[in-house]
């Protein structure tokens, strides 16, 4: 039964989460893990001989995605030597040196234009983890982050006003 299978599988994963908590980062927190989707089975009277889940993942910076997705791989395949693994999604973390130059020429605009620095460092993941390879990624802009992702978000238009004037400083000092 590969839903009988499965639960063994998530039992295996759940000792990895039992340990994550030793992975604390003063900034970040703990990573996390968890089952996010799972699909098995045709019926009701049916033996299910397929079943698929989808674990999220979210590494620390000071941790390494190959070594955190042998291990995945490898709890799985102990468990069930022929399971078809596949990870279809890796971003890599982002996380902004606040003694860069770049980064105290943001606060300096901040502080100018908004008339004060909020700093905020966020557990999730966005698009800078794929672009820091070009140079530092500050997620910079209006609004309130804990209105984010909201039935009833909004932005108030000062707020774009302010943040417009922000980055056209930000060009005018760089180009």
């Amino acid at each position: 039964n590969a839903i009988h299978k499965t639960f063994a599988v998530f039992k295996a994963l759940e000792q990895i989460e039992s340990k994550l908590e030793e992975k604390k980062d003063d900034l970040f927190g703990f990573p996390s893990q968890t089952v996010c989707k799972i699909e098995g089975g045709t019926a009701g009277n049916v033996i299910p001989d397929e079943c698929t889940f989808i674990v999220s993942r979210r590494i620390l910076p000071s941790e390494n995605m190959s070594l955190v997705s042998d291990e995945l791989i490898k709890t799985i395949k102990d468990v069930v030597y022929d399971a078809e693994i596949e990870i279809y999604f890796y971003g890599e973390p982002n996380l902004v040196d606040q003694n860069s130059d770049f980064y105290k020429e943001v606060e300096n605009i901040c502080q100018n234009v908004i008339g004060e620095v909020k700093t905020r460092v966020c557990h999730g993941w966005t698009q800078a983890g794929g672009f820091n390879k070009w140079g530092q990624c500050l997620i910079w802009g209006p609004g309130n982050m804990d209105m984010a992702h909201q039935p009833d978000e909004y932005c108030p238009i000062e707020h774009l006003i302010k943040m417009k004037e922000c980055y056209s400083r930000l060009i005018k000092n760089n180009f």
